[in-house]
C-alpha cells in the first residue's frame, strides 16, 4: 500500500495536486491511463485503483477531506482473460491428421480425446489410473483434482475406444519388469 501511495502522491504532485483536497476526477483518470498504459484494464491494476479509493474513502470518513473524488468516478471493470474455446470442426480437424500408425500417434490421440471429452487438466490426465475409469459406465474418478477435490467426470465413448485401444497396444510396450496404474507413461 505505501509504495501505491507514494507513487500516486508522486503523480499527483506532478498533476499540480499538492494535498488531498486538490485530487479530482481527472487526476484518478489520468494516473488509471498511466497504470494500464492505454490497454484493457488487467485486474492488478483494478486492484491498484480500489485501493486508492479505498484510502480516500478513509481519509473521508476520517474528515480530512469533504468528498472523496471517487464519489464522481468509477473504475472500469477488469477484463477477464479465458482460454479460447475449441470448437468441434477445429478438433476434427486435428483429429484427421493424426494418423493411426505409431505408437506415439495413438497416445497422443487417447489423450486429446479425453481431454476434450471430459474437459481435463493436464495434471489430471498424467494423473489418471486404469482402476479410475469405469469404461461400463463413462466415468473418470479424478483423485485430488483442483482445490484438493475429488470428483467423478462422465467421458464419451469415443474418448472411451482410444484409452481402451492404448491400454492394449502400445502401454504393454514400455513396460520393463515394474508396473504400475497410470494410464499414461512417459
Amino acid at each position: 500500500y505505501k509504495k501505491l501511495l507514494n507513487r500516486f502522491e508522486e503523480f499527483c504532485r506532478m498533476r499540480g495536486a499538492e494535498g488531498v483536497q486538490e485530487i479530482n476526477t481527472s487526476t484518478l483518470q489520468d494516473f488509471l491511463i498511466s497504470l494500464s498504459k492505454n490497454r484493457p484494464l488487467p485486474k492488478k491494476v483494478w486492484i491498484q485503483m480500489t485501493r486508492i479509493r479505498n484510502y480516500l474513502a478513509f481519509l473521508e470518513d476520517q474528515g480530512s477531506i469533504f468528498l472523496s473524488p471517487f464519489h464522481d468516478f468509477s473504475i472500469p471493470r477488469y477484463i477477464e482473460y479465458h482460454f479460447p474455446e475449441i470448437e468441434k470442426h477445429h478438433i476434427e480437424k486435428i483429429f484427421k491428421k493424426l494418423k493411426p500408425g505409431s505408437p506415439f500417434i495413438l497416445r497422443t490421440r487417447a489423450i486429446l480425446e479425453l481431454a476434450y471429452s471430459s474437459a481435463l487438466r493436464p495434471r489430471e490426465i498424467y494423473s489418471l489410473k486404469i482402476p479410475d475409469i469405469d469404461f461400463k459406465k463413462g466415468m473418470l474418478f479424478i483423485e485430488q483434482s483442483k482445490n484438493k477435490k475429488d470428483r467423478l467426470v462422465p467421458v464419451g465413448e469415443s474418448a472411451l475406444t482410444w484409452v481402451k485401444k492404448y491400454i492394449e497396444e502400445v502401454r504393454p510396450r514400455y513396460f520393463h519388469e515394474k508396473t504400475h496404474d497410470y494410464v499414461f507413461i512417459n
